[in-house]
């Protein structure tokens, strides 16, 4: 009997504690699409990646919990340490989000997401 209330209440709790994790994840989740793109949009503007984010993190809600993402990764920012370093050790469940800013940050490295970078060239020579 008591072995069968240890297991119960084990399983209650476990799935309690994922329940929230799987929260956590769906709601970046939903929000990342948004992200990109409002990065992307600021980037057209002539923003770099660094103030793109400063200004997501400014202006734009999505939830909660990537709110507190974006906010976080913009203080890192503020305190100059760089987005690659900031992507290899960001704490969060969605491993999507980390691939994302993986991404991000290695295109931003190689100079491809600032004004006037290779990408823009490349469009040019598409118009011609």
């Amino acid at each position: 009997m008591t072995i069968g209330i240890a297991l119960i209440t084990s399983l209650i709790l476990l799935t309690i504690a994922s329940r929230a994790i799987f929260y956590e994840i769906k709601s970046i989740d939903k929000a990342l699409p948004w992200f990109l793109r409002d990065i992307t949009e600021y980037i057209e503007i002539g923003y770099d990646i660094i103030q793109a984010i400063g200004k997501i993190a400014e202006t734009r809600k999505y939830d909660r919990f990537f709110d507190n993402i974006v906010r976080g990764i913009n203080r890192l920012l503020k305190m100059n340490i760089p987005l690659t370093i900031i992507a290899e050790f960001i704490e969060t469940k969605c491993w999507m989000f980390k691939y994302s800013l993986f991404i991000i940050s290695e295109l931003a490295s190689v100079g491809t997401l600032a004004p006037g970078s290779p990408r823009d060239y490349v469009m040019q020579l598409k118009r011609l």
